[in-house]
Parts: C-alpha cells; structure tokens; sequence
C-alpha cells in the first residue's frame, strides 16, 4: 500500500477510535497494530497535529485524547430532523442514561441538529411520557380482549396485518410481549407490544369472562425499586430504564393505601383520572393532619 494511502487509513481509523471513546497512546497503538498498522506513540503526535491542522479539536484528559470537535457536519433537511427526533426518543427507552448521554454526544459531533424545532433534551421529554401512554393504553386494550373467550383480533404489526389469538402478555426486561396464535400461519408467536397498533376486535366466538381491566401503572424507585415483591395481579415493565408496576387489581382503595405508605419512592402514572384522583386523596390527608 502507498505510504500516503497508508497514512490516510490510519488517520481515519485514529478518527474512529476516539469518536467511540477516549483512548490513551497505547490503546491507540493497539488498535492499529490490531489493523497490521504498527505505529510507534511518538509518531501519534504527527497524526494528532494532521488532525488538529485539518480542523479537529482533541483534548486529553487524564491520559487519554478525545475529539472535542470536528470539521465537518452532515446537515439534515426537515424530514430527515423530525426522523432524528423520533430516532431519538426510541433510543431513549433503550438505553440507560449513561449509554443515551454517549449517543448524543457522537450525533453532537456528526450531525447539524442546530435547526432541530424543539432543543433534543425538551423534545425526549415530551416524547418519553408519549409513548409511555400509548404502552400503557395498548396493554390495557389487549389485556381486555385476552379475558374475552376464543377472542381473536385484528392488528397491524410493523405495519404487516395480523389475526391473533391473544392468550397472555408475557412481562421482561425486554419489553412487554403478547403471546398467542397467528391466525394465518397457524403458529405459536410472541410479539413485541411496541410493535403492534391498530388493535381491533376480529371475531369473537366465545364467553365474557370478565370485564375490561382497569390497570393501574405507577412507577417504583430507590430502594423500594430493589426490594419490591410484586403483589397479587401485578406484573412489571421496564421503561425508559425505570421500573414501572402494572396493577390490574379491583381495589384501588386499598392499592392507594399501600402507595401512600412509600411516599416519594413511588408515582402514579397511569390512567390520568386514577393519578388525579390519588393526587386529590393525598391533599385530604395532608388537609387533615395540618387541621389537628
């Protein structure tokens, strides 16, 4: 290979290294000599003055360079920002918040988002509590058709129409999933519930056995996130990294009792009247012990 296109290649690997994380000389080094690029740590400082002469911005922080800055920003046209937008508020619930805060930073670094309608942090927030309402109002939709009896629904699934046999929602760590029959192909699925929309009822051959739950969704946290024991109709989902307790119980007096008593540990999320309602419930108690 060329001496010049030899060079090249490992400025640009150099680039790549330290927009995945800061790495020392000899981490540097060593990624190269991974790439059959043996480079000696004097010579680094050649590649480091190419960059910062190119336009680059690199910092060292306790041992170890990062690029601050670089010279080039691709620039996204409006579609392509609002994309970004959604882009990010997906990425938000996948990651945890040290993982997310990386992201940013090498979008930051590649991408001209100054023209973004809403600042990214705004724009997440408001996009979070978004799809955490729409989770929430799918699951109590489906959880009412799997209480009906040889119930079988119509929904779209990553935009493909599916007839289902819903049997169970299945909760982890990975999401929330429905289990059941697809209709069509005659087999055995779990989906994911992000993934489903337009939920419709198909066919229904059977018996009401029950109806429609009322869930209750309220966030834990602390060390009450650690120790909690889930409760009789109660299952839990993992959101915007961020225990959230589902609550399908009859008794909601008796559910507000027990969320009294972790006081700031927990949240009511969902539905709004059952939060409202919670909220008004504690203004009574509070109006009630300032009149002793």
């Amino acid at each position: 290979m060329p001496l010049i296109q030899n060079s090249a290649s490992r400025l640009i690997e150099i680039i790549k290294i330290l927009l995945n994380k800061p790495a020392s000389r000899d981490e540097i080094c060593f990624e190269l000599d991974k790439k059959g690029w043996g480079v000696y740590k004097n010579t680094l400082s050649k590649y480091f003055k190419t960059l910062k002469d190119s336009g680059f911005e690199i910092k060292k922080e306790k041992g170890r360079f990062k690029i601050i800055k670089t010279p080039f920003k691709i620039a996204l046209d409006e579609n392509e920002q609002k994309g970004l937008e959604i882009l990010n508020s997906a990425a938000y619930g996948l990651y945890s918040k040290k993982d997310y805060e990386k992201y940013v930073k090498i979008q930051n670094k590649i991408l001209n988002i100054s023209k973004l309608n809403t600042p990214l942090d705004k724009t997440i927030k408001i996009n979070r509590y978004k799809i955490a309402d729409e989770l929430f109002d799918k699951i109590d939709k489906l959880n009412g058709y799997i209480n009906l009896k040889e119930a079988e629904i119509k929904f779209l699934y990553k935009n493909k129409e599916i007839i289902f046999a819903p049997r169970e929602l299945k909760y982890t760590k990975r999401g929330v999933h429905l289990a059941g029959v697809d209709i069509e192909e005659d087999r055995e699925k779990e989906l994911k519930v992000d993934f489903i929309s337009s939920i419709k009822l198909n066919s229904f051959h059977g018996i009401k056995k029950s109806k429609m739950p009322n869930n209750t969704a309220f966030k834990i946290k602390g060390r009450l996130k650690k120790n909690y024991t889930l409760k009789e109709n109660e299952n839990a989902i993992y959101l915007n990294n961020e225990m959230i307790i589902i609550n399908n119980g009859k008794n909601k007096e008796k559910l507000f009792s027990r969320l009294v008593k972790y006081g700031k540990l927990t949240e009511v999320l969902y539905p709004d009247n059952e939060r409202k309602e919670f909220i008004k419930k504690l203004e009574e108690l509070i109006e009630h012990y300032n009149s002793i």
